[in-house]
């Protein structure tokens, strides 16, 4: 190879790698649709965002191969006030009629699900305002205010409940497995990522906690039923159980288990099964909580 050649190699030699690495970036990003983006975003940890929930500001590609993607994202809060007139966020709706534990939620993210006394103690009117359900969001997402990464559409409050309208701004990163785009992690005004995977399964272990709880519940009833009437309940629907259960035997309604789906009951005079099908709301797998007579 002669000096001119060789000179020419080690110019260009570096050059065509940074071009084909800047390249292998751009087509990350491109593979990826702001359409394919927000569908995967939607979806997200199994919930079922409405069509336009999010918009999608900016996808970019990763140092990993992934992709990041900055997005707008309605949410609906659920906001209750307790005897001492002060606000708590409870739930958040995750899609048609679907609604997340604010508290699992933020067990599994490892932050309080409460802010302080002060921020958290409604104005002098007994009325949930804009600015004080902005102040309680921000401080369970970890946004410190002012930001645009959380905004208030609508508050719309009865008695001592109120339901806030928001858009939240947070960063996605995507992978592809396969050929298809998942979200790996996210995060809130640049804090700490959060793995998406473990978010979702810290979530449904304290859900299958909550079940056996609620389910127990109702076995305990089924059975101060029985001592009463000789027998069980009769019935193959939860909703014809709780008709005879409450308020008599069982205080507290039980119709849906913490994945927002109606616990299954099947019973006669000698014997019965309740059944959550878990997770995956598919009855007969590996992960249904089932609990009968003489268990």
């Amino acid at each position: 190879m002669n000096k001119t050649v060789r000179s020419l190699f080690t110019i260009f030699t570096p050059a065509a790698l940074l071009l084909s690495f800047a390249f292998n970036e751009s087509r990350a990003a491109t593979a990826l649709s702001s359409k394919q983006a927000r569908e995967t975003i939607r979806h997200v940890g199994g919930s079922e965002l409405s069509k336009g929930a999010v918009k999608v500001r900016s996808v970019q590609p990763a140092s990993d191969g992934g992709v990041d993607v900055l997005a707008q994202v309605k949410l609906a809060f659920r906001l209750t006030r307790d005897d001492h007139d002060r606000w708590h966020i409870e739930e958040v709706r995750t899609g048609d009629r679907r609604w997340e534990d604010v508290g699992m939620i933020a067990s599994a993210l490892g932050i309080a699900s409460t802010v302080d006394e002060g921020r958290a103690r409604p104005d002098v009117s007994g009325e949930l305002s804009p600015e004080h359900a902005r102040a309680l969001i921000a401080d369970l997402l970890g946004v410190q205010l002012p930001s645009e990464a959380v905004r208030v559409n609508a508050v719309t409050a009865l008695g001592k409940s109120a339901m806030v309208e928001t858009q939240i701004e947070l960063e996605f990163h995507l992978v592809n497995e396969s050929g298809a785009w998942r979200v790996q992690k996210m995060r809130t005004a640049g804090n700490i990522w959060r793995d998406v995977d473990g978010v979702v399964n810290s979530i449904n272990q304290q859900k299958i906690a909550r079940a056996r709880v609620e389910m127990q519940q109702i076995v305990r009833a089924l059975d101060a039923f029985r001592r009463e009437r000789g027998f069980y309940v009769e019935a193959r629907d939860e909703g014809v159980l709780v008709d005879y259960l409450s308020p008599r035997y069982l205080k507290q309604v039980i119709r849906f288990d913490p994945w927002s789906r109606l616990y299954q009951y099947e019973g006669t005079r000698e014997h019965f099964t309740l059944r959550s099908m878990g997770a995956d709301g598919k009855p007969e797998t590996a992960d249904d909580i089932v609990m009968s007579s003489g268990s």
